[in-house]
């Protein structure tokens, strides 16, 4: 069986693999400008009737980015979102001009406002 030694490497290299072929990643985009909204007429004005952009009714691990498609799969801090949203061209662009910022949905606002700005690495998936 080997050395104990051998053993952990082995171990060691099965994990990276799992980790790195769970997600196949199409672009790595750097670090972008992370903010968090709710449903409530402070952060959507008129669009406060619970559903994205798409159509769909908003639910944890939504975001808004004005010029990924909708269905787009994005990663931060290896956990996966879905673009389902837009939001004002001022702050996150569009496809002619290309704002790295996200908007991440969150079920109150106080938990959007505790959760704040930040900025992250965003890796876009395929």
């Amino acid at each position: 069986m080997g050395t104990i030694g051998e053993v952990m490497f082995r171990i060691y290299l099965i994990i990276v693999l799992m980790l790195t072929s769970v997600i196949p990643v199409k672009a790595s985009v750097g670090s972008w400008k992370i903010t968090h909204y709710c449903s409530c007429k402070k952060c959507c004005g008129k669009w406060s009737d619970g559903h994205f952009a798409s159509g769909k009714e908003v639910y944890q691990g939504g975001v808004a980015c004005n010029w990924l498609p909708f269905g787009t799969k994005i990663v931060i801090d290896n956990i996966e979102y879905t673009v389902e949203d837009r939001g004002a061209k001022s702050l996150f662009g569009d496809k002619n001009n290309k704002i790295k910022h996200i908007d991440i949905w969150t079920a109150s606002h106080k938990q959007a406002l505790k959760l704040g700005v930040v900025y992250k690495k965003v890796r876009v998936v395929k």
